[in-house]
């Protein structure tokens, strides 16, 4: 009996069937490398292309299992199946069947970016790939229901994580309990966290101070949640490490907490105050520290300009700056300042010599730019659109469309004298 002609495909070396494959994969986080098969029912179901792929054959599923996408850290094993709306349950016998290939838990065994979302699936991923607690690098918790607890109790047995990035529900109704997070338990865990990032946290118990290595913190606190902004919340083992720090407040930071926390952080180069309230223009007037990146958000309600936010520019901490992103706007609508005000702010930044990177969302008049002749290290500057009047002749045209900003180049050394360019890039 003659055995059947083998198939022009398997014929290819492994090399090449390798690169058509990763092409078949694509980027896995995309819609448009899914497919949508129909039952004879009726219903539709929804695959990766390099699932279906891996049907094939065996040597088509063990190719498959050694490409890149199953490593890159935006990869999410749930949404990866289409499991966002299954019970959590479900999304573990799903993931179940596809850790039941040992070619593919080998390969995944050196994955150090792990994605997870409700406890079932966390422990089926962990009892079904033995070396992930000692590679495994990055963990993100993204919108944990509940249990994440457990979790954070469970990750004392990962050896080697050094960042974690917790996304707490940001559409969490009334009714839903918050979602608690022990940050004495996270710090006892996870001694070796270099970044940690808290997004959206509701309420919180315990103290990020034993927490001594830290490089960089970030943390936002829900509007919807009980959290307010405490000394708790400040991991002074950390002092001496700690390089980059991002603060969001929501309308509950009435704890008594002054600019002398933050003190022994005399390391920090980069700050990011999404709100420029009193005390962090008390944060930014009598910090210890040197910045070279600077973010703030500034909205013109309360608090009057000349004593709570030019006094910044004249900082200690600010005067070897080099990147500085200042902010008025609302959400998608720009904030109106009074034309005395924005010409303030703008003679301000004179006191920036090292300024090198500039993202300037304030009114402001192409005429101006002259002022900063004496920055002599700016090297590029970004204008949103709608700040912008026109007094003074510049090359480039202004584009019509809606959302975009303006970048203004430069390559000479004085900046009354470049050419100056605009370039549109689309905002989201």
């Amino acid at each position: 009996m003659e055995s059947a002609p083998i198939c022009h495909i398997d014929r290819i070396p492994n090399e090449i069937l390798r690169l058509i494959l990763s092409f078949v994969a694509g980027d896995v986080t995309e819609p448009e490398n899914e497919i949508t098969l129909t039952s004879p029912s009726g219903t539709e179901s929804y695959f990766q292309c390099i699932l279906v792929a891996r049907w094939v054959s065996r040597r088509f599923r063990m190719i498959a299992n050694e490409l890149g996408f199953w490593h890159n850290d935006k990869f999410h094993i749930v949404d990866f199946l289409f499991l966002q709306d299954h019970r959590p349950c479900r999304q573990a016998q799903y993931i179940s069947t596809l850790l039941g290939d040992d070619h593919l838990v080998a390969c995944l065994n050196r994955k150090c970016s792990w994605t997870f979302s409700n406890l079932e699936s966390f422990y089926e991923i962990v009892a079904r790939i033995p070396d992930l607690p000692r590679n495994t690098r990055t963990v993100v918790l993204e919108w944990f229901p509940e249990g994440i607890g457990f979790v954070i109790y469970r990750l004392a047995t990962f050896t080697a994580v050094t960042e974690l990035r917790i996304q707490f529900d940001l559409f969490n109704d009334e009714n839903s309990p918050m979602v608690e997070l022990d940050l004495d338990a996270l710090s006892e865990s996870l001694p070796l966290l270099e970044t940690l990032d808290l997004n959206n946290l509701q309420t919180y118990s315990g103290t990020l101070a034993e927490s001594a290595n830290l490089h960089t913190f970030r943390v936002e606190l829900s509007f919807r949640g009980e959290a307010i902004f405490s000394p708790s919340l400040l991991p002074i083992n950390s002092a001496q490490r700690l390089k980059s720090l991002a603060i969001r407040m929501n309308d509950r930071y009435i704890h008594p907490i002054t600019h002398e926390h933050f003190d022994p952080f005399v390391n920090l180069a980069d700050l990011r105050l999404p709100f420029v309230w009193s005390l962090g223009c008390d944060i930014l007037t009598h910090g210890k520290f040197t910045l070279t990146s600077l973010s703030i958000y500034y909205v013109p309600d309360d608090d009057p300009l000349a004593e709570n936010v030019l006094p910044i520019f004249s900082a200690q901490s600010v005067k070897f700056l080099r990147q500085l992103d200042f902010d008025t706007t609302r959400g998608l609508r720009p904030v109106h300042l009074a034309p005395e005000v924005a010409d303030q702010l703008t003679s301000a930044l004179l006191n920036l010599r090292s300024l090198e990177v500039l993202a300037w969302k304030v009114h402001c008049r192409t005429s101006w730019f002259k002022r900063w002749a004496p920055l002599r290290n700016l090297r590029s500057v970004t204008l949103a659109r709608q700040f912008i009047k026109f007094d003074a002749e510049v090359d480039g045209l202004l584009p019509d469309t809606e959302g975009y900003l303006l970048q203004i180049t430069t390559k000479t050394n004085r900046f009354s004298r470049r050419r100056v360019t605009l370039v549109a890039t689309r905002t989201r």
